[in-house]
């Protein structure tokens, strides 16, 4: 069985403290044409040395969304499973929103939602341990596909937890990380150091296996 977690230790080798958050990207061979990305997780490292380890999940969930980020609601979230198909449903304004199963076809490797509430845009979104990782926008009848990529980033801003993070303005200071499942890595070691004479910061990775 592919492992359920992937555990991380980003260490700080600069001279003063860096905050740095982890994302991932939505793979899905079909894109939503809103796509939206949030920060999973967002720490403060101490300079000359600081860490920080944590475990980031390889499974995830769906949910439906009202509103946005940081006053936001979510439908029941639901296991993730490739081939899945969903439908948001919701009977009025005032009713609740639902995630309910779909009844058509999906590829294998993606999961699909649609908007069916006639009268509003929500939007659908993946979520990792209840936090949100991704999602898209959905006028009323709207599509979208997703599957979690194989990679996640690691990068300079100050951005907290669950913040947007914006496409059109991604930090420039940020490593892509790739992982396999099942893999012999237990732990991926992110450590960030200075170019000397520049103090441009650089992103090295390193592995531990069995």
């Amino acid at each position: 069985m592919p492992q359920s977690t992937l555990h991380l230790r980003l260490v700080n080798d600069t001279r003063q403290d860096r905050r740095v958050i982890i994302y991932q990207d939505n793979a899905a061979a079909e894109p939503p044409d809103t796509p939206m990305l949030y920060v999973w997780d967002s720490r403060l490292l101490q300079g000359a040395g600081g860490q920080s380890v944590l475990a980031l999940p390889t499974t995830f969930e769906v949910a439906g969304m009202t509103g946005a980020p940081p006053d936001y609601s979510l439908s029941a979230p639901m296991p993730g499973q490739y081939g899945q198909s969903w439908e948001l449903q919701q009977a009025s304004p005032e009713g609740v929103l639902k995630l309910v199963p779909g009844a058509e076809p999906v590829s294998e490797d993606a999961v699909r939602v649609e908007n069916t509430v006639a009268f509003a845009r929500r939007s659908a979104v993946i979520l990792k341990e209840r936090r949100l990782l991704f999602g898209a926008e959905l006028v009323p009848r709207a599509r979208a596909s997703f599957a979690v990529g194989s990679s996640f980033w690691v990068a300079l801003s100050a951005l907290r937890r669950g913040d947007p993070l914006p496409r059109s303005a991604l930090p420039s200071q940020r490593c892509q990380v790739f992982y396999t499942e099942p893999s012999g890595v237990i732990e991926y070691i992110v450590t960030l150091s200075e170019k000397q004479g520049t103090g441009e910061v650089v992103f090295t990775v390193t592995t531990h296996s069995l």
